[in-house]
């Protein structure tokens, strides 16, 4: 380098660590940072706040949840320092999170679906993973207790659970009833006059597919319809 540029260095350099002092790191830097580099590509002063200013980046990807995004901030970094501590547990960190989100949506995906044990088995891998997770804790505490009320009860008491109109939450208490309760069309059609039409997507096939069950179900919530079998559905007269 002649002394021109060993002048502009000095410069940018000054520059750049004012604006770092003043603001943190944003557009400016990084141009100036930029210009370090192109006068010399290996200046350690400009590399290492590059570095700095996308493992940031990284970071408010994690705080955001843009969990893949910042591995591939993390990957970059690491291409260039292998053995940068912070790009590597903030990596660590993104990775361990993204499965968590993975596997807590495929446990919320697979209760709507009334697939219950494969929910549990889904917090339980979060709980493994991170086992102070409260909203998984509490998914699965939540459908185990309901699972177990059901066992205790009978028709006549579960009549009245879905009668009472103090009760905020009847209307998710038959999402975990027992089959036999699904498939009985005189509790189907309690549920739905006294729960809402939106009920009917937690009775059973056969019963989705029932006229009458449909017709009250949509008579209380015209939404209910995407419950129904595709022929219902493809009825018009629903």
């Amino acid at each position: 380098m002649n002394s021109s540029d060993n002048e502009k260095l000095e410069f940018y350099i000054k520059q750049a660590k004012r604006l770092i002092h003043l603001g943190g790191f944003n557009d400016g830097v990084l141009k100036i940072l930029n210009e370090i580099l192109e006068i010399d590509p290996r200046n350690e002063y400009a590399f290492n706040e590059l570095l700095k200013i996308n493992i940031k980046k990284g970071k408010d990807l994690n705080n955001n949840c843009e969990f893949e995004k910042a591995v591939k901030i993390f990957d970059e970094v690491l291409t260039i320092d292998p053995k940068n501590k912070n790009a590597l547990n903030n990596k660590y960190y993104a990775l361990k999170s993204q499965e968590i989100n993975i596997l807590y949506g495929k446990g919320k995906d697979l209760d709507e679906l009334d697939k219950y044990l494969e929910a549990i088995e889904c917090y339980e891998n979060v709980l493994k993973i991170d086992p102070e997770n409260k909203f998984a804790r509490e998914n699965k505490k939540h459908i185990l207790d309901e699972i177990d009320e059901w066992k205790k009860v009978t028709r006549e008491s579960a009549l009245e659970i879905i009668h009472c109109k103090n009760n905020c939450h009847r209307h998710n208490k038959f999402r975990y009833a027992p089959k036999e309760f699904k498939n009985d069309k005189e509790f189907v059609l309690d549920v739905v006059k006294f729960c809402g039409g939106n009920t009917l997507k937690y009775a059973s096939l056969e019963l989705r597919t029932d006229r009458e069950v449909v017709l009250e179900a949509v008579s209380k919530f015209g939404w209910a319809l995407q419950y129904a079998s595709i022929e219902l559905q493809n009825d018009r007269e629903i």
